[in-house]
């Protein structure tokens, strides 16, 4: 067993490559930069995505063993170039979607993008499979080192990036909104918010180039042109504008 593991050195690089990146890597990128969007803490995703990350790895490894010769090289191909595609496209291919209003992205737009990222994909995984076949002493030496030198990249980055959210604790606060009150006002101290649904800060931005008289009828307002929101469905933004905490499953 040990020697048929020996024989398969270049294919468990790439295998720990791909498995790594798309089970692992990519999951908790995905939580350590978007870390307030979630209700669970670091630890609960870790033994989810090391368990799923494993499995991958075993199963890729397993399936292996059903190949040889040229098939197992095309198989290696396939895997290694499916590896780098995901690379490239995380990396440098990923789309710029404008303001997230809630609102379904019009697909249409991107047309193009979605073309070029199939040739793409589809010229790597064919180009790495015929490589691996025909260029078999240089492939068995480039691709086993580029596949462990993009899994260190990867791994020290996602150390990098989970190091903060280590510990984190992400228990609701005791405390609720309500509507008590709602419509009793101060005789001369009152703070009335009018929050326009949908309404991006760049629409407001465009209206005052376009109709800059509106400042003189605006006077008496704070205007804080660099708010930035934090959720862009209202159920989660209306929460947290008025309790200035984040919202996690079972309260803000």
């Amino acid at each position: 067993m040990l020697q048929k593991l020996k024989e398969r050195k270049s294919t468990i690089f790439i295998i720990i490559f791909v498995a790594f990146m798309t089970c692992i890597y990519a999951p908790l990128e995905v939580y350590a930069l978007n870390s307030e969007e979630f209700w669970f803490t670091l630890g609960d995703l870790l033994y989810i995505v090391f368990a799923c990350g494993i499995v991958a790895m075993l199963f890729a490894l397993v399936l292996s063993f059903c190949f040889r010769g040229k098939v197992l090289k095309a198989y290696e191909g396939i895997l290694f170039g499916v590896g780098v595609a995901f690379y490239i496209q995380g990396n440098f291919l990923g789309l710029k979607l404008g303001s997230m209003t809630g609102g379904a992205p019009d697909w249409s737009l991107y047309q193009l993008r979605f073309i070029l990222n199939m040739l793409i994909w589809c010229g790597l995984i064919i180009g790495m499979i015929a490589w691996n076949i025909k260029s078999k002493k240089y492939a068995d030496k480039i691709i086993p080192s580029v596949s462990a030198f993009l899994s260190l990249v990867q791994l020290v980055t996602l150390i990098v990036l989970i190091i903060p959210h280590l510990g984190e604790d992400k228990t609701p606060a005791c405390g609720y909104p309500t509507d008590k009150d709602i419509m009793s006002l101060s005789s001369n101290e009152n703070v009335i918010v009018f929050v326009l649904d949908k309404y991006d800060n760049q629409y407001f931005k465009e209206l005052l180039q376009k109709e800059p008289e509106l400042k003189s009828e605006l006077d008496g307002f704070t205007y804080y042109s660099n708010t930035t929101g934090c959720y862009c469905f209202t159920k989660y933004a209306i929460p947290f504008l008025l309790s200035g905490k984040f919202c996690y499953q079972g309260g803000c």
